[in-house]
């Protein structure tokens, strides 16, 4: 097997950058979340004549959260591909590192092969150890397909809100309530205890909220920012144990983080 380049050092970096945007979704979210970008009213059931708090209108997460998510998978998928061309070399810019739904898939594939008929040992080591096919110990497979995803169109997350809270009524006999909470249940129904009189919002509160994958997605329904956090170390993971491998060292699947 050809030496390899000192603890993959351009991998490494690919990870490193890749968890750096992920410091940067969260910062990006914040400032999202400090915005007036959801509304609520309330609206009277016509059959039990209580009042419920409905949403009214809820903004988009900004377009630079999923130019960011679409940067991380897509860091994550070259770090591993480094790997490959330092084996397969360079000039075969078609041999990716081998990648496959199920472990049957994998072997046969172009890729795999190539990596095979270049170091043996390499190849043996990605099929066991390092799993590349869905639901593998470091979530490869997954990996590359959030990024395949986001070649195709841009992976826009969800918001999920858990609760409001700083809200203020006000009802048609000047009552007030102030400072209330709502919290969120299941099919996005707003509780918080009003008369049957009617009111209006004064003040709309401060919601506490995340983002979630979409529908469809890899990871639906996850959210975004601690699926992203982990995905990065298990790269920093895989990359480990193939530098291990590479340098004769016994690896540490738990050591390592971007």
């Amino acid at each position: 097997m050809n030496p390899a380049p000192p603890h993959f050092i351009s991998s490494k970096l690919k990870i490193e950058w890749a968890h750096h945007h992920v410091k940067r979704i969260e910062a990006v979210l914040q400032r999202f979340l400090e915005t007036d970008f959801c509304k609520i009213h309330v609206e009277q059931d016509a059959k039990t004549g209580r009042n419920l708090l409905k949403f009214d209108s809820l903004a988009s997460t900004p377009p630079e959260i999923s130019l960011l998510i679409g940067d991380i998978v897509h860091n994550l998928r070259t770090s591993l591909d480094y790997v490959t061309t330092h084996f397969v070399g360079k000039d075969n810019h078609r041999v990716a590192f081998p990648i496959g739904k199920k472990r049957e898939d994998l072997v046969p594939s172009h890729n795999f092969r190539a990596v095979q008929e270049a170091a043996p040992e390499l190849a043996a080591h990605i099929l066991d150890v390092i799993q590349p096919y869905e639901r593998g110990d470091f979530r490869l497979w997954e990996i590359a397909q959030l990024d395949n995803f986001d070649k195709h169109k841009l992976l826009i997350p969800i918001v999920s809100i858990q609760s409001i809270s700083g809200i203020d009524a006000e009802d048609e006999h000047g009552n007030r309530l102030t400072n209330c909470s709502a919290s969120v249940h299941a099919g996005g129904e707003l509780r918080m205890i009003m008369s049957g009189t009617t009111f209006k919002i004064t003040s709309h509160g401060k919601p506490t909220a995340t983002i979630l994958f979409p529908e469809g997605a890899t990871f639906e329904n996850e959210p975004v920012v601690p699926t992203l956090a982990q995905l990065c170390q298990f790269c920093a993971k895989a990359i480990l144990s193939l530098e291990a491998l590479c340098f004769g060292q016994v690896a540490d699947p738990n050591a390592g983080k971007p």
